[in-house]
C-alpha cells in the first residue's frame, strides 16, 4: 500500500473517531437539557399542586375555627348576618359562602387527608373539575356533586380527583384494605344548613363504560322506585362485606379515578347515621 493511500485510511478512520465522539457528545448535551427540561416542569407543578393545596389547608383552618369557638359576629359578618339567619346557614360556612356561592357544603373523613369544600354547579356539573374554590384554573379542581343538588336527594355522588401527590380523594384508596375501614368508618358531610355523618357500608370499583348495563344502573339512580336494588348493586361490587344494610336514605358516594384500568372508578359508600 503507498504511503497516499495510508495517509487517507488513517484520516478517514481518526476524522470517524471525531464525528462519533462529537455525535455522543451532542446527543449527551440534547439528554441532559431535556432532563433538566422535564425536572423544572415536575418541579413547577410539584410546587403548583403544594400551593393548591396551601389554600384548601387555609379554608380549611378557618371553617374549623369557628366550628371550636363559640360563635361571635365581628363588623363584616354583621352586614351577613340577617342572610345568614335566613337561610339558616351553619356559622363556619358563612363567610366561605358568601365568598363562592357554589360552595354545597364540606366533606371530611379523619385519618386522611380528606378536608375539603364541595361544590355544586348543576347547569355545568364538572366545572371545578379543574378550577380551584376560588374558580381560577388548578391541577387539582375541587370536590363537586356530580348532579342537580338538593339536600333532599336519596343518593348524592361527590366527584374528586386521585392526585398522586396523595391530596384531594386519593386516600380513598386506603378503604382498599378492610383493616383501614375498621377503624375509620365515617364520612363527615356537612351541607350549608346541617351537619351530618355517614356510615360506611360498601367499597370498591364502579362498573366501567364496558359493563353498560351495570355502569348505567350506578351512575342513573335518581328516584325512588328501586333503591333496595340500587344498594345491592353496591353490596355486589364491594371488595368485602360490612356487615351494614342502609335502612333509609340519603346515601352518599365519594368516587375518584382508581388507575386500574382505562377511566377506572373507585367508590365509598355511606349512608346517614342515626344520630
Amino acid at each position: 500500500m503507498d504511503r497516499r493511500k495510508v495517509y487517507l485510511f488513517f484520516k478517514a478512520f481518526v476524522g470517524g473517531r471525531l464525528s462519533m465522539r462529537r455525535l455522543r457528545l451532542a446527543a449527551a448535551i440534547v439528554l441532559c437539557l431535556l432532563f433538566a427540561g422535564t425536572t423544572a416542569i415536575l418541579v413547577a407543578r410539584f410546587e403548583k399542586l403544594r400551593g393548591e393545596q396551601t389554600v384548601f389547608e387555609k379554608l380549611a383552618g378557618e371553617v374549623e375555627e369557628v366550628r371550636t369557638r363559640e360563635y361571635s359576629f365581628t363588623d363584616h359578618e354583621t352586614r351577613l348576618k340577617s342572610t345568614a339567619e335566613a337561610k339558616q346557614i351553619l356559622p363556619e360556612y358563612n363567610l366561605l359562602y358568601q365568598e363562592n356561592t357554589d360552595l354545597a357544603g364540606w366533606v371530611k373523613i379523619e385519618g386522611t387527608r380528606i378536608n375539603y369544600p364541595v361544590m355544586s354547579t348543576p347547569e355545568e356539573p364538572e366545572f371545578y373539575l379543574h378550577r380551584d374554590f376560588y374558580r381560577q384554573e388548578s391541577y387539582s379542581g375541587t370536590p363537586f356533586i356530580g348532579q342537580d343538588y338538593q339536600a333532599e336527594n336519596l343518593i348524592l355522588m361527590l366527584f374528586g380527583h386521585h392526585m398522586r401527590n396523595g391530596t384531594m380523594f386519593s386516600d380513598l384508596m386506603k378503604y382498599r384494605d378492610n383493616s383501614f375501614w375498621d377503624n375509620h368508618r365515617t364520612i363527615q358531610f356537612d351541607t350549608l344548613y346541617e351537619k351530618r355523618k355517614y356510615e360506611i357500608f360498601a367499597v370498591g370499583y364502579a362498573p366501567s363504560a364496558s359493563e353498560a348495563e351495570q355502569y348505567m344502573r350506578f351512575y342513573s339512580f335518581t328516584g325512588s322506585s328501586g333503591y333496595q336494588e340500587y344498594i345491592q348493586l353496591l353490596k355486589e361490587e364491594a371488595l368485602y362485606e360490612t356487615g351494614i344494610w342502609p335502612e333509609r336514605a340519603p346515601l352518599l358516594l365519594l368516587i375518584t379515578c382508581s388507575y386500574q384500568e382505562t377511566d377506572g372508578r373507585f367508590f365509598v359508600a355511606g349512608c346517614l347515621k342515626e344520630e
